[in-house]
This record gives C-alpha cells, sequence and structure tokens, in this order.
C-alpha cells in the first residue's frame, strides 16, 4: 500500500510543477514518445518481415496441408463468410490435372477424355455454358470437347483474349496484363517486360489459326470451389480449368526508340502454345490465363 501512496504522489508532485505545463516540457515529452515508437518499430520489423510471404509460398503450404488440416480450414472459411467484406471462397487454387493430349494412344489419353466427358457433363448440369441453350447433362455433345458447338462462344472468347494479351505483352501494358492473366503466367510475363529494353519497340501481329477454329480445347475439369451454405447470386459454384491450343502464325518486329526497324520477321512463324484459362463461375471476373503446360509434362494435382 506504501508504495501505491508513494506513487500517487509522485504523479501528483509532477502535474504540480509548473514545468510540467510548458510548451519545452511538452515538446520533449512528445519527442521521447515517438522516440519510443520508433525503437518499437524497429524491433517489430523483422517479426513483420518474416510473417509476410508470397502468394507461391501459401500456394505451395497448401499443397502439404493434411486432411484434418484442409477441413478446418474449410470450417474456418465457412464461418467467416457471413462477417467477411470479400469473396472468402476465392482463395489461391492450385492446377488440377489437366493433360497435353499425345499423338499416340496412352492411358493418360484415356484418361483424360474421360475426365472430358465428366467436366462437360457438371457444366451442362447447371447450364454453365455461355450463350447456349438448352443443354442437357446426358446430350451426346458432352463426348465432343474439342468440335462441340457448346463451346464456341468460349473459343471465340478465350481466342480475343490471347491475342488481347500478345499485344499487350509486345506494346508493355501491364494494366491489360493483369486484368487477363494470373498466377504463374502472370508472373511471368511482367518479370520478362520488367528485364528488357524499355527503349525498344514491339509489334506483334496474328495472322491466322492453322487449325479449323482459332482454338481448340484439349483438357477440361469442373469443380464444386463456392460451398457457400446460400446459392451464389450469380453463375453457378464450379470453378472451371480449360487447356486450349493455339496453332497460329505470327510475327514479331522490333524497332528502336526513333521508329528504325531492327529486326523484322517478313514471314509468319508457326507457333502451338497450350494454355490453361480459368475461371470461377459465380463471379462477374473474365476468363484469365493462369500457366503454359507442355506436352510430356502433366500437372501433379488430381482429384476424383
Amino acid at each position: 500500500m506504501s508504495i501505491y501512496l508513494r506513487t500517487t504522489c509522485s504523479k501528483l508532485s509532477l502535474l504540480r510543477h509548473p514545468h510540467y505545463w510548458s510548451p519545452k516540457y511538452a515538446r520533449h515529452a512528445s519527442a521521447a514518445a515517438t522516440a519510443k515508437t520508433s525503437n518499437l518499430q524497429a524491433q517489430l520489423r523483422p517479426t513483420l518481415a518474416k510473417k509476410r510471404k508470397s502468394k507461391e509460398d501459401i500456394i505451395e503450404e497448401r499443397k502439404n496441408l493434411s486432411t484434418k488440416e484442409r477441413l478446418d480450414e474449410f470450417d474456418w472459411i465457412r464461418k467467416m463468410e457471413n462477417v467477411a467484406t470479400f469473396d472468402v471462397w476465392s482463395q489461391p487454387m492450385d492446377l488440377l490435372d489437366l493433360h497435353v493430349p499425345t499423338s499416340s494412344v496412352s492411358w493418360g489419353n484415356i484418361r483424360n477424355g474421360i475426365k472430358n466427358v465428366w467436366a462437360m457433363r457438371e457444366i451442362a448440369k447447371v447450364r454453365g455454358f455461355p450463350e447456349v441453350r438448352g443443354t442437357k447433362s446426358l446430350s451426346p455433345q458432352i463426348f465432343k470437347v474439342q468440335t462441340t458447338p457448346w463451346l464456341a462462344p468460349f473459343r471465340k472468347t478465350v481466342s480475343d483474349i490471347y491475342k488481347e494479351v500478345q499485344t499487350a505483352v509486345a506494346t508493355g501494358d501491364e494494366k491489360l496484363i493483369k486484368k487477363y492473366t494470373s498466377d504463374v503466367y502472370r508472373n511471368r510475363l511482367l518479370k520478362m517486360l520488367q528485364s528488357r529494353d524499355h527503349r525498344a519497340i514491339f509489334r506483334w501481329q496474328y495472322h491466322g489459326s492453322n487449325d479449323k477454329e482459332p482454338c481448340r480445347v484439349v483438357s477440361l475439369r469442373a469443380i464444386e470451389a463456392n460451398l457457400s451454405m446460400e446459392d451464389p447470386k450469380f453463375g453457378n459454384r464450379l470453378l472451371v480449368q480449360a487447356l486450349v491450343k493455339f496453332d497460329t502464325n505470327q510475327t514479331l518486329s522490333l524497332y528502336n526508340g526513333n521508329g528504325q526497324i531492327v529486326k523484322a520477321q517478313e514471314t509468319p512463324k508457326r507457333v502451338v502454345e497450350h494454355l490453361v484459362f480459368q475461371k470461377r463461375m459465380w463471379t462477374m471476373d473474365p476468363w484469365v490465363i493462369r500457366d503454359q503446360l507442355y506436352e510430356g509434362v502433366d500437372t501433379k494435382i488430381r482429384y476424383n
């Protein structure tokens, strides 16, 4: 009790001191408080920096989660759904088991064909094909992923996106690249833009497709990724990933800062690419290119 009284009396005596209310004392007190705050921030800065993780690190950690950890994460997301101010179901998604078909008969091609049919059926069940009416989950069209008219609007959409992204890469339009790309593919393009000479001017031109169609869907996956208790206000619950093959003719010319040609391709070059397009069907976001695959290299994430 005596300690408390002494402390209280010392505080009261300090308040009665004439210098306590002077501007000079106030400046010293303010400076001392600022210095103390700065020291605390300096001590916490390494800890905060250590806790920050990139999107790629988070995705890599999620791959190693156990079943119990994934269930706990799912429970947390459902609890947060009613209080969060953002879409809790738009978490980073692993690349699904898309497959680049080979020319020879293989189990990989057969398995991919079966999963393509299943994905077409899931999308047809929720009438998820844009600009197409009357889709039935047992229609023969679900067996024709590469040629079905159900995917004609989608093929045109992703073909236009492909051209816009290629033009944006040539002109250095980062805003357009961020709009139509994500994940690994976006990071790769942005790093490429940062590393090249900004004085150089590139001009990309599209000279048509070598296929009857502007592009071709060769692998398709659809999973229910929005597990909300309520139905989405727009679209459906599916997350769709489509591996699209582009077999095109292109030219790329290089100019210097004065507009003089440094290097030009007179003859169009054939370019074959397999790009992964992704869309969360319950959002208004556009289709985005999230990755590029190559023949003989399968993704590691599989689902039944």
